[in-house]
């Protein structure tokens, strides 16, 4: 996610809103560049798991609470944020929301890792009660240190990542080489895409339904595979 406009009409340049009371939220994998906020922000209430992301170019990264009065669970492991043109490496990535934060807000933060290193993760004041193990992890989710997260989201994300629009590409370069900008028109960057129709008949199978889709899946992630 990337890009949403920071019109004075509108102003709305945020990524990732888990509502309140939201249960079990799981974001993973995950890119969020050129935007002002929510990267992601996780409302009152909800319990969430924010691993193996990355984040990029920035004022407010990742905020908790607020909007009701339950409390706010989170784990919060290795992810990986990068300063950007608009981001001040002396705030925080982590802390509880600026605006209506209310209710008690328990995180279990560990692996995450800042570009430059010495932009903090989280600070005194967060408003965060730290949780010495996690309280919340579903089975059999795996997960790596932030800076290994980095290159995996980057050669990853993407609807089709082996074939990527020039406006992919574009954020990606911005991300890897310390560029871009927050924007407040898409005339900035040329408009929308006006992409061609395309169009193919699927032969769905009856039985097997499991293979089948984890082959398309491969064909749009790997540029050696090929569709069924």
């Amino acid at each position: 996610m990337s890009e949403r406009l920071d019109s004075p009409e509108g102003a709305h340049s945020y990524g990732t809103l888990v509502m309140d009371r939201s249960k079990r939220v799981t974001i993973a994998g995950n890119l969020w560049a050129n935007m002002v906020a929510r990267h992601p922000r996780l409302k009152g209430g909800s319990s969430a798991i924010v691993a193996n992301n990355v984040g990029y170019n920035f004022e407010r990264a990742l905020n908790l609470g607020g909007g009701v009065d339950d409390e706010t669970t989170a784990v919060i492991v290795g992810n990986y944020y990068r300063a950007g043109p608009r981001t001040s490496t002396d705030e925080s990535i982590i802390g509880a929301t600026y605006t209506d934060a209310k209710g008690p807000i328990t995180a279990y933060i560990a692996y995450n890792q800042t570009d430059p290193e010495s932009m903090p993760v989280t600070g005194t004041g967060s408003g965060i009660t730290m949780a010495s193990r996690r309280p919340l992890w579903p089975d059999g989710l795996e997960t790596v240190r932030g800076e290994h997260a980095y290159e995996a989201v980057l050669s990853g994300v993407g609807a089709r990542p082996v074939d990527r629009t020039e406006h992919d590409e574009r954020i990606l370069e911005h991300v890897r080489n310390g560029t871009g900008a927050i924007i407040d028109s898409q005339a900035a960057v040329g408009g929308y895409p006006d992409h061609a129709e395309t169009t193919h008949s699927l032969d769905v199978p009856d039985d097997d339904l499991g293979p089948w889709l984890a082959q398309w899946t491969r064909a749009v992630e790997d540029p050696g595979a090929s569709p069924p």
